[in-house]
């Protein structure tokens, strides 16, 4: 099923989509011709869009990894140009290898604050899924280098990674620039959250 067009899902949208264009330019890499094949339509009805034109940003998944990124971007992650733990675990290398659009939520999912990981699930809609950190950082970052807005500023949500047993990855754009750690699942604290996204 084909969707609306990049370009009406922009005027719709607003600062609140990214075409593949501006991923190139403000995160530095290319998408392969297959992956932009696979993006030439987002696979959602202008309707649906309009309800979540404000509170979500409509983005192309990226073909780039966290290390990738924190390498050619150190300016807009914590610590810079000094290496960070996660730079040679497997979640931070991983590339994603399923290309679309989707619709990541600007804030954590409301109501997750305080909540252990399974209540943060039940919360979820229908449509809705958990992303993978590869998938939020990205994001996170062409979103902040085109609107100078911070997503997740000041709050952590967790991901769908799981480096180990009980244990999410969790990120969080601070002042001092995109931050990564990780959560156990039992965890319920007043500034932890879940990221959702809606594939398209």
């Amino acid at each position: 099923m084909l969707g609306i067009t990049a370009q009406q899902a922009a005027r719709m949208m607003g600062d609140n989509f990214i075409s593949v264009d501006e991923m190139e330019s403000l995160l530095a890499y290319h998408f392969e011709p297959w992956r932009l094949k696979a993006l030439e339509y987002p696979k959602i009805e202008a309707a649906t869009l309009n309800m979540y034109k404000n509170t979500h940003i409509l983005v192309p998944t990226s073909p780039a990894s966290i290390s990738h990124l924190k390498r050619d971007l150190p300016r807009i992650f914590l610590s810079g140009e000094t290496p960070s733990w996660y730079c040679d675990e497997y979640f931070a290398q991983k590339t994603e290898e399923i290309t679309r659009w989707q619709l990541i939520r600007k804030e954590p999912h409301p109501k997750s604050f305080g909540k252990i990981l399974l209540e943060e699930v039940e919360l979820l809609g229908p449509h809705e899924r958990v992303p993978y950190a590869r998938e939020v950082v990205p994001a996170m970052a062409a979103y902040f280098l085109k609107t100078g807005e911070k997503l997740f500023n000041e709050t952590w949500v967790r991901c769908a990674d799981e480096p180990l047993l009980g244990l999410r990855v969790s990120v969080c754009f601070d002042r001092d620039g995109i931050t990564i750690g990780t959560a156990f699942n039992r965890w319920g604290k007043e500034f932890l959250g879940i990221a959702s996204s809606i594939p398209c």
